[in-house]
């Protein structure tokens, strides 16, 4: 049986092990996907069982930046991002790759999101902080864009030398303005419980509200941004966009699409709430 999968901590919450193994079932294929919660101190040694023993896998949250560390071989976007979500392996060599770009890019075309001339605020500075950052600045004209992070001064430092980070400003909370888009890059919404980054005097009139969390169709964020009359938006078209090209990048191509939009209707329907 081949092997693929995906690290982080915690994994629990992950659709990505039902979502390819669902698939692999359907299509008769010998794989089977494990979700993996793992140490920060068991890295290396993860690192050289991939090489010898799995076809590639995916990186969550805290490692889409650490990974690097073990990752000589990169593809161009990675090098100028600094983050990678997923790794192939081509004969022993690990590569790193980034999905999370064409991911977001896509769930902005998808609901026909307009970024240029817009007052942009993202609220957190997680690995997938910079794709999204890079996308903004890349493929868009933003009027502003104002980063809040828990410790700006060391955000500051630790982002320095990024040429896309030259156009962001970086705060601390509260937020202080109103803002046309809030993109939620923290993990404020995995817990039930959990507090929303911002406040609904954020957002402005017919504001839109991008929370990249995916479990729970509305989290404390969406449920501010809700009473501000802001567009809602949660995180399942970016997971299962950059899920398919994750499938592309392990099996040189891409799932029967009939096959795939079967599993994730499956999916949603069974994890609505």
């Amino acid at each position: 049986m081949n092997l693929t999968g995906l690290i982080g901590t915690p994994v629990r919450q992950s659709w990505s092990q039902r979502l390819f193994n669902e698939i692999y079932k359907i299509k008769k294929m010998d794989y089977f996907y494990a979700a993996i919660d793992l140490d920060i101190s068991s890295m290396a040694k993860f690192i050289g069982f991939a090489s010898s023993s799995m076809n590639g896998f995916n990186v969550t949250s805290p490692y889409k930046e650490t990974i690097l560390r073990h990752i000589e071989q990169r593809n161009p976007l990675v090098w100028r991002i600094g983050s990678a979500n997923v790794i192939t392996n081509e004969s022993g060599t690990l590569y790193a790759h980034n999905t999370d770009y064409s991911g977001f890019k896509r769930t902005l075309e998808a609901n026909n999101i307009e970024i240029d001339g817009k007052q942009i605020c993202i609220a957190g500075t997680g690995g997938v902080f910079k794709t999204i950052l890079y996308c903004i600045f890349s493929d868009f004209t933003p009027k502003s864009v104002i980063v809040l992070s828990r410790e700006p001064e060391r955000a500051r430092t630790k982002f320095q030398g990024f040429e896309y980070m030259e156009g962001a400003e970086i705060s601390g909370y509260p937020a202080n303005g109103r803002f046309d888009i809030v993109i939620n890059c923290t993990p404020l919404g995995t817990n039930e419980g959990d507090q929303s980054p911002v406040k609904s005097s954020n957002f402005s009139e017919n504001a839109v509200a991008i929370d990249l969390l995916y479990a729970r169709r509305s989290t404390k964020f969406l449920e501010v941004a809700k009473t501000a009359n802001a567009t809602c938006i949660n995180g399942r078209e970016m997971f299962f966009q950059q899920a398919l090209e994750s499938y592309n990048l392990f099996h040189g191509d891409f799932p029967d699409m009939d096959v795939f939009a079967e599993v994730r209707e499956r999916l949603e329907e069974s994890e609505s709430r």
